[in-house]
């Protein structure tokens, strides 16, 4: 009863912790388009977790609201971390490693051992 709707621009980003019970949807066909060449956009990430599943990926002393370094650490660690589910090319690899690591940030070291474990191997499956 308590859902609201985030509506945003085409190329607007929206990211959630893992932690977060979140997801997207796709517009209906009957939808209304924003403009007249976007279709609808698609989106789709969920995932739930107690903390007797696993350690968060940073300590919640940075809550209830994380430094903007430590967010773009976290995206960057994350989109690593996934990254058989995607391909993101050899440069956006890079873009995503020189966020995780840009600022010294307290990360589960089992969260920084498995993105770099997964940068590396991406790095030389290149």
């Amino acid at each position: 009863q308590y859902i609201r709707a985030l509506p945003c621009d085409a190329g607007s980003l929206l990211h959630f912790s893992h932690r977060l019970l979140h997801w997207g949807s796709a517009a209906g066909e009957g939808s209304r388009k924003w403009h007249a060449n976007e279709g609808p956009r698609i989106a789709l990430s969920f995932a739930c977790a107690s903390d007797g599943f696993e350690n968060a990926y940073f300590d919640r002393s940075h809550l209830p609201v994380p430094s903007v370094g430590l967010k773009a650490a976290l995206i960057g660690g994350l989109a690593i971390m996934y990254v058989e589910n995607e391909d993101p090319g050899r440069e956006r690899l890079q873009v995503y490693h020189d966020c995780f690591t840009s600022t010294p940030h307290p990360m589960d070291s089992g969260f920084v051992h498995t993105v770099t474990k997964n940068f590396v191997a991406q790095m030389h499956a290149y």
